[in-house]
C-alpha cells in the first residue's frame, strides 16, 4: 500500500522540513554509537520518531492551513530539543487520543508525559440524555447506512432478525459464501470527544489542534452533545471497528462526493481495500459521515504508519477500551499485537534507519 504525499506549497515549509531533516541526521548518528535494548538507544528511536512525524505531518497534512502551521511552530523551535518536544507533543495532543479514549502517554526521555482521559466533569442535562440514548443515534445511523457494515457490506444481525427482506439477502449471501458472517454492528465515532489534561491545567486539545488545523467549524460541532451527531458515526461489524479505533483503516477522500478508498494497514485485512460510495435516504433527517472527520482521521492514520511509530506506541502505552456500550473492546491489543506483522509492513513506509 502506498501513501501519496502532498506537495510543498510555501519556502516555510520547506525550510521547515530541513530543520526536522537535519535533527534526525543528527540523532540518527548517535543511534549508531549506541547498544540496541539500552534506555539510550529506546529513546533516541523515539526522538528519531517524534522528527518524523513532524515530517509527515507537512507531508501529508490534507491542506494548506495544516502544513503552514506545523510548519511555522517547527521554525519556531529554539533547538532541537525543542524540535524533538514539538513532535512529541503531537503524538501526544492528537495522534494518541484517536487511537482511543484513554491512553497514556510514554517517557519520551526528557519530554514532558501527560494521561490522557475523558472529562469527568458533570455534564449538563442534555448531554447525559444524549450520551443516554447513544443507541438511538447508532441505530439512526445503521438505518442511513442500509443496515450495513460500511466497510466489508455485511448485513447487521440486530436489523436482519426482524425483517423478513434483510433475512432473505442473508440467506442468499450464504448460498454464495460458505462462511459469510452475520454480526451485530457498532456505532463507531470517527472523532473522539474532546480530552483535557488530568491536572486541569490549561493545555492543548486535540480539537485546539484541529482548530489550527483550519478546522474550527468541525470543532464547534462537535463539543458537547454534537458528539453522537451522525456526521461523526459509522456503522461498523467488531472486526473492522477494531482496525479503524487502532487507526489501521481509514477512509481516503477522493474527487468525488461522498465517496472514499478503503484503506488498510494490516496484511491480513488487505481484501478490505476498496472503493466506497455512502448513500442516504434523507441527507437532512440522516446526513452522511462529514468528509472533514474522515479526512483528520486518515490523516492521522497516515502520518502514524509513515513516521513508523505505531508500534513504539503499543509497545509503550496501556491503551485500553473505555468506548460506549457497542463499542466494548474495539481495542484489545493482546489480539492486535503490532509484532505480529509489523515485519510485513509497506517497505515504501520502513524505517529510514
Amino acid at each position: 500500500m502506498s501513501i501519496t504525499f502532498s506537495p510543498l506549497d510555501t519556502p516555510n515549509q520547506q525550510v521547515a522540513l530541513q530543520r526536522v531533516a537535519d535533527a534526525e541526521h543528527r540523532l540518527l548518528a548517535e543511534i549508531h554509537t549506541q547498544e540496541q535494548g539500552t534506555d539510550t538507544f529506546h529513546t533516541l528511536k523515539w526522538r528519531i520518531a517524534s522528527c518524523r512525524v513532524l515530517e509527515n505531518l507537512i507531508r501529508l497534512g490534507p491542506n494548506e492551513s495544516t502544513r503552514s502551521s506545523v510548519a511555522l511552530s517547527i521554525v519556531g523551535c529554539r533547538d532541537e530539543s525543542q524540535l524533538v518536544e514539538l513532535g512529541a507533543s503531537y503524538v501526544q495532543d492528537l495522534l494518541i487520543p484517536l487511537r482511543g479514549p484513554k491512553c497514556r502517554a510514554p517517557d519520551l526521555g526528557g519530554v514532558s508525559r501527560f494521561i490522557f482521559d475523558e472529562d469527568d466533569d458533570e455534564m449538563d442535562n442534555a448531554a447525559q440524555g444524549l450520551l443516554q440514548d447513544h443507541n438511538t443515534a447508532k441505530m439512526k445511523a445503521l438505518f442511513r447506512d442500509s443496515s450495513r457494515c460500511v466497510v466489508t457490506g455485511h448485513i447487521d444481525l440486530s436489523a436482519a432478525e426482524n425483517n423478513i427482506v434483510l433475512q432473505k439477502e442473508v440467506k442468499e449471501e450464504f448460498t454464495r459464501y460458505s462462511h459469510y458472517i452475520c454480526e451485530n454492528t457498532r456505532g463507531v465515532h470517527i472523532l473522539p470527544e474532546s480530552t483535557r489534561r488530568p491536572d486541569n491545567q490549561a493545555g492543548t486539545s486535540v480539537w485546539e489542534i484541529l482548530e489550527r488545523f483550519g478546522y474550527e467549524s468541525l470543532c464547534k460541532e462537535n463539543t458537547g452533545v454534537g458528539h453522537h451527531r451522525l456526521q461523526n458515526l459509522l456503522t461498523m461489524e467488531p472486526d473492522v471497528c477494531d482496525l479503524f479505533n487502532s487507526l489501521k483503516l481509514w477512509f481516503e477522500p477522493t474527487e468525488r462526493d461522498n465517496t472514499y478508498r478503503i484503506k488498510c494497514y494490516h496484511w491480513a485485512f488487505i481484501n478490505l481495500e476498496r472503493e466506497v460510495t455512502f448513500t442516504t435516504p434523507d441527507a437532512k433527517t440522516f446526513p452522511l459521515p462529514s468528509r472533514e472527520s474522515l479526512e483528520i482521521h486518515a490523516t492521522c492514520c497516515k502520518v502514524i504508519h509513515a513516521s513508523d511509530i505505531l508500534t513504539y506506541i503499543d509497545e509503550l502505552l496501556d491503551v485500553y477500551s473505555d468506548c460506549d456500550d457497542d463499542e466494548v473492546s474495539c481495542m484489545d491489543d493482546k489480539e492486535d499485537s503490532e509484532e505480529n506483522w509489523s515485519s510485513d509492513e509497506d517497505p515504501e513506509l520502513a524505517s529510514k534507519d
